[in-house]
This record gives C-alpha cells, sequence and structure tokens, in this order.
C-alpha cells in the first residue's frame, strides 16, 4: 500500500444485537445502527460515542434544514425518495456534521444512513487513510480474505485498487478513495451478495 493509498470501503460488519445462524445471518451494522433496521428504530437507537456536544439526529426529509454540509444523494436517490440521516450539532437554523469514533485516534467523517422505504439501506462514511490497516484487519477477522481483488488504471496513469469481501448477508468492498480526496477512506455498509463482480 503506497503512501497515499486511500481506501474505500463498502463494509458489513456483524451485528450485535440479533443471534445469527446458518439460515439467518447476522444484519450488517456499524455502531448500533444495522441494515434493514427502520427511520423509526435509528431515531431511538442512542447516539454512537464521540459525535460532540449534544448532537442531534438529522435526516433530509426534515423542514428544520434544506441541507446537510458533507451528506449528499445522487439524483437517481432522491427520485426514488432515498431518505439521508445523520448526526450534527446545530447552530441556529445552520448544522455541522458530528464524527463519531472508529478506532482508539481515528474518527469517521460524513457518516451518512440512507433510508429506502423507510428501511436503513445503505451506511457511508470517510475515514482517514491511516485507519486502513486496522479495519482491513476487522475484516479480515470478520470475514477471512477478499473474495475478490483488481486494481484499475485512469486516463491518468493513477492506479486504484478494490477489495471485495463476501459478508454473509452482504458485501464489504474497499476501493481508492478520489483524486480530491487522496487522504479519506470511503465506506459503505450494504446488503448486496457477490455475483463474481
Amino acid at each position: 500500500m503506497g503512501a497515499v493509498l486511500g481506501l474505500a470501503l463498502l463494509i458489513g460488519l456483524h451485528g450485535a444485537t440479533y443471534a445469527a445462524d446458518a439460515d439467518h445471518p447476522a444484519p450488517l451494522g456499524f455502531k448500533g445502527a444495522y441494515i434493514g433496521m427502520s427511520l423509526e428504530e435509528w431515531q431511538a437507537a442512542p447516539i454512537p460515542p464521540g459525535a460532540g456536544n449534544a448532537p442531534e439526529r438529522q435526516c433530509s426529509n426534515e423542514y428544520r434544514v434544506a441541507k446537510i454540509p458533507g451528506v449528499s444523494l445522487g439524483a437517481e436517490e432522491v427520485k426514488r425518495g432515498v431518505v439521508a440521516c445523520t448526526y450534527v450539532q446545530r447552530f441556529g437554523h445552520d448544522v455541522l456534521p458530528q464524527s463519531i469514533a472508529l478506532f482508539p485516534g481515528f474518527g469517521v467523517q460524513n457518516l451518512t444512513y440512507l433510508f429506502a422505504h423507510n428501511r436503513l439501506s445503505e451506511i457511508r462514511y470517510k475515514a482517514s487513510v491511516d485507519a486502513y490497516p486496522q479495519l482491513r484487519a476487522k475484516l479480515t477477522a470478520l470475514f477471512g480474505n477478499p473474495v475478490r481483488t483488481a486494481v484499475r488504471a485512469s486516463r491518468l496513469g493513477d492506479r486504484s485498487k478494490r477489495q471485495i469481501w463476501s459478508a454473509g448477508a452482504g458485501l464489504v468492498t474497499v476501493d481508492d478513495p478520489s483524486p480530491d480526496l487522496p487522504t479519506l477512506l470511503s465506506v459503505q455498509y450494504t446488503a448486496s451478495t457477490y455475483h463474481g463482480l
């Protein structure tokens, strides 16, 4: 891994709330939120540690704010009625997204929970590229080795790496970050399944 190598992670971590068996794998989750939970369940869950002083939950469908900095939805997501939520600190009508703890010394930024049809369908966040060794170790401990590793080259000759872990009920995909954010990992948790992508 080079000095500037950053990775984007599609991460599914074992959910701690539900018991799993061979026929019913535990839902993918991150810090108390799990894929498939309802918006109401997310709003009632405790806010994870490290979210600043007096953090609040904020969603894109609330009248109090037109746009949450660092939280974006694509045109197709907006068209499908996807709702994006995060933790913020409020200053009048302005909101400032809050990070939460990932590992000691590392937090997450731009933490976004995406709800489709009132169910959590995806979790996204960014973290320091320096957190990659701990994240990779965690993923390998949970899911074994990646099921696929690919290296891609851009038109400018830059190379990026993608790793995919099969996480039972979901996928963990690790990509190099975009050139505009070369020091941050991008992380997504989804309930997709691996089909030899």
